[in-house]
């Protein structure tokens, strides 16, 4: 199956993720998914010095780590700054269609999120097409690849906080305490998503309350 070559498009939100349909709270899908929050790094900064290091790093690169690390997050902002430098960005897809990369003098970025899905058949197809067109491969993966790796993604409790507060900045609700930002890292094994998504009830909670984190 050939591997399927997409426009860059906005994120869209999701109906099935818990929280859709109430934009209102911070932590509703819309809020949370890839592309709608910025990736920052670990000191709280964000990562605009990534996509330089990207392009010092050769043709292709991988950003690796578990599932809800921010891999998918880091892709979404990176293609940002590709474009933003004037790069043609794609994101590749398994797909039953098969669509070559523009011709023309820009850059050309191909962006793939689940890289470990893909047959090794699959891959050398989508390396071929962009060595063909001069094109750089930028992918997420669970699984080390063997490329350079420009990020390796991790969840701390500080990185949750660093991302809650973020999603707090205009909400009058206190904070939740590191205690329970450490619990729900925990609970969900690092996946700092489903660790958000369970915050849609706290949220609600405490702004019917009115009563602070304990």
């Amino acid at each position: 199956m050939s591997p399927k070559v997409v426009p860059l498009s906005p994120a869209r939100s999701t109906n099935a993720a818990l929280g859709a349909g109430a934009p209102h709270n911070p932590f509703a899908s819309a809020r949370v998914q890839p592309g709608a929050l910025p990736f920052l790094l670990p000191t709280g900064q964000p990562a605009t010095h990534l996509f330089r290091e990207f392009c010092e790093l050769g043709s292709r690169a991988q950003v690796l780590g578990p599932h809800g690390s921010g891999k998918s997050t880091l892709l979404h902002h990176l293609a940002a700054e590709a474009r933003r430098s004037g790069w043609r960005v794609a994101w590749a897809q398994q797909g039953k269609a098969s669509e070559a990369l523009p011709s023309g003098r820009q850059q050309r970025l191909v962006v793939v999120d689940g890289a470990e899905q893909w047959s090794a058949r699959t891959w050398r197809r989508l390396e071929s097409r962009c060595a063909r067109t001069d094109s750089r491969l930028l992918a997420a993966t669970h699984a080390d690849l063997g490329w350079p790796t420009l990020w390796h993604a991790t969840v701390t409790v500080e990185t949750a906080q660093q991302v809650v507060a973020h999603l707090l900045r205009d909400e009058a609700t206190p904070l939740p305490s590191e205690t329970h930002l450490r619990t729900l890292v925990e609970q969900h094994n690092g996946n700092l998503r489903l660790a958000l998504f369970a915050l849609y009830d706290w949220f609600e909670q405490r702004r019917q309350s009115k009563t602070p984190d304990t």
